[in-house]
């Protein structure tokens, strides 16, 4: 099974290295490389902090969505639990 069809959970299980550099990657692009000011991609709520963010997948896994940088963003948890509710309605 090719590592991008799994979720986070799975990566980081299978193969922790590899899980440290997708969350890396993910969190370098949402990171001002000056100040180190996060900021989330729904609500542009801003933090230092990793905690109080996650990482989304912007088109989800039910929809065909892969566990890649590309398809990955960093948001709140405020905003992740938002989102997922919303997408749990529709279904």
């Amino acid at each position: 099974v090719p590592l991008e069809s799994l979720s986070l959970f799975e990566i980081r299980e299978r193969d922790p290295a590899e899980y440290r550099e997708i969350k890396d990657a993910v969190f370098a692009r949402a990171t001002n490389k000056v100040t180190g000011i996060i900021r989330c991609a729904i609500s542009g709520f801003e933090s230092q902090r990793r905690l109080y963010f996650q990482i989304d997948h912007i088109k989800p896994m039910s929809q065909g969505g892969l566990t890649t940088p590309e398809n990955l963003q960093v948001v709140s948890r405020k905003a992740h639990a938002e989102k997922t509710r919303l997408e749990n309605l529709k279904k």
